[in-house]
C-alpha cells in the first residue's frame, strides 16, 4: 500500500491561508484519494476553540490520516476482498434491524416500567437468595489512618486508635483532622477487605490473617507511613453479609427481572396480536 503521506494531497499552510485545490462546489480540498475528497468545511466544529497554530497545524494532520487511512483501507479491502466477501448488505440490514429494536425496547422500558421498589421486597429476595450473598474476602467497618513516619504524633495515635477508637470513649476524629496525611472513616459502612487493603497498601490475604490476628487492630509501615486499621466490626470470608450492604444491590436485580420479564411480555404478546389479525401466518405443517 503506498504511503499515506504521498497518496493525499495537503496544503502545508493550510491554518495560513494559502491556496489550495478547489472542489467542484468551490470548497477548498485538503486531501483527496480518486474521487474521494475532504474539504476544509468538513474539519468545522472538530477542533477545540482558542487552539494555537501549532496545535491547529498538528489536529489537522492527524484527522487527515485518519480521513485517508479510512479510505485507504475500504480501497484495499474491494482489490483483496472476493465478490462474495464484499457482500455485507445482509449484515448492515441485520445491525440496522437490531438498532431499531433495540431503541423500540428501550423506549418501551423507559414508558412501562416500575421502578419503585419497597423495601419489603428488597428484603425478601435477600431471605429467600441468602446463599447469593456470602462475602468474598470479608466485611469490615472502622477506621484507616496514614501517617509519616517522622510524625511525633505517631505513638499518640496509634494508642488513640488501640484504645478502642477513641480516648475515653471519645471519638478521635478532631485528632485525626489536625494530624493525619489522611483518614476514612467507614464505622458506619461495611467496606470489602480487599478495597481496605488498597488504602492499607497490601493485599488482601494479608490483611484478612492480620485481623483474624490481631482481632480489633493492624498496622503496615514503611519508610515514609505508618497505617493504621482499627477495626469496629467484622465479618468473615464466606459469610452472610448484611442485608443494608447489599440493599442497593438488591434493588438492581429486582429492577433487572422486572426488565426482563416486562420484554417477555411484550414479546409474547406482539406475536400474539400479530396471529390474531392475521398479520403473522404460520403454516400447519412448518415440522414436515
Amino acid at each position: 500500500m503506498c504511503s499515506i503521506s504521498v497518496i493525499f494531497i495537503i496544503a502545508a499552510a493550510l491554518l495560513a491561508g494559502c491556496s489550495v485545490n478547489e472542489s467542484d462546489t468551490g470548497s477548498r480540498v485538503i486531501a483527496q484519494i480518486g474521487s474521494s475528497r475532504l474539504c476544509k468545511e468538513d474539519l468545522q466544529g472538530y477542533f477545540p476553540h482558542n487552539l494555537t497554530r501549532e496545535d491547529s497545524i498538528n489536529l489537522t494532520r492527524r484527522y487527515i490520516d485518519s480521513w485517508a487511512l479510512n479510505r485507504l483501507l475500504v480501497l484495499e479491502a474491494r482489490r483483496e476482498l472476493s465478490k462474495q466477501e464484499m457482500d455485507v448488505e445482509s449484515l448492515v440490514e441485520e445491525y440496522r434491524n437490531q438498532l431499531l429494536i433495540y431503541r423500540l425496547e428501550n423506549k418501551y422500558v423507559a414508558r412501562e416500567l416500575d421502578t419503585v421498589v419497597t423495601l419489603d421486597e428488597k428484603q425478601e429476595y435477600y431471605r429467600d437468595r441468602s446463599s447469593e450473598f456470602k462475602t468474598e474476602n470479608g466485611l469490615v467497618k472502622g477506621w484507616t489512618v496514614t501517617m509519616y513516619s517522622s510524625s511525633p504524633l505517631l505513638a499518640k495515635t496509634r494508642s488513640l486508635l488501640m484504645r478502642s477508637g477513641g480516648a475515653e470513649g471519645g471519638n478521635p476524629e478532631e485528632f485525626l483532622y489536625h494530624t493525619a496525611y489522611k483518614y476514612h472513616n467507614f464505622t458506619e459502612n461495611w467496606t470489602d477487605i480487599s478495597i481496605v487493603a488498597r488504602d492499607m497498601e497490601t493485599d488482601t490475604a494479608t490483611l484478612l490473617n492480620g485481623i483474624r490476628n490481631a482481632e480489633s487492630f493492624f498496622e503496615n509501615n514503611d519508610s515514609v507511613f505508618c497505617r493504621f486499621l482499627y477495626i469496629t466490626d467484622f465479618i468473615e470470608k464466606g459469610e452472610l453479609s448484611p442485608f443494608e450492604y447489599n440493599a442497593e444491590k438488591i434493588k438492581t436485580y429486582i429492577l433487572s427481572n422486572r426488565k426482563q420479564k416486562l420484554l417477555a411480555d411484550f414479546h409474547r404478546e406482539l406475536v400474539n396480536r400479530a396471529l390474531d389479525n392475521g398479520e403473522l401466518k404460520i403454516a400447519d405443517n412448518y415440522e414436515n
